[in-house]
């Protein structure tokens, strides 16, 4: 059961970090050159909370699953992963609004997309439901990516 608390608070610190970091920012953000089809900053926020949400609920399925001992490793390996990405998607943020160093974060950035596309393939024989909510996790990363390297060229 304390599994359940601690990926909620995992994800929980990771929202309210990150958060803070480029809530901290928006000034210097909003000084750069960004691409007409950048989105408002309200979206950022909203989309984020819909993907930490889409995270939790993908490791709690996780571990609620009846899993045979070969399953087992692959799951603490995703649970692993799933860390990383926490600690991935700070320090995005740390090195993109709290360091402004767009390159590092662009290459992170990046990183962090191989992360994912590796938990999606950990979690696909364990939980096609906790594989398919990460989709849209993956999927805004990508876009994400992009928009840092505009930025960054832009810059």
């Amino acid at each position: 059961m304390i599994q359940y608390f601690i990926i909620a608070a995992v994800a929980f610190v990771t929202a309210v970090g990150t958060g803070f970091l480029s809530e901290a920012n928006l000034d210097w953000y909003g000084a750069l050159s960004l691409p007409a089809w950048t989105p408002p900053n309200k979206v950022f926020g909203i989309i984020w909370l819909a993907i930490f949400l889409l995270i939790t609920a993908s490791a709690m399925i996780i571990w609620t699953l009846k899993l045979k001992d070969k399953e087992i490793c692959r799951r603490n390996i995703a649970s692993i992963i799933f860390l990383l990405n926490a600690i991935l998607i700070f320090l995005w943020e740390f090195l993109f609004f709290g360091m402004h160093l767009l390159n590092a974060a662009f290459i992170e950035s990046i990183v962090l997309e191989i992360a994912i596309a590796a938990l999606i393939y950990l979690l696909w024989p364990l939980s096609r439901m906790a594989t398919i909510i990460l989709i849209p996790y993956f999927l805004w990363v990508a876009f994400a990516t992009f928009l840092n390297y505009t930025v960054m060229i832009m810059n």
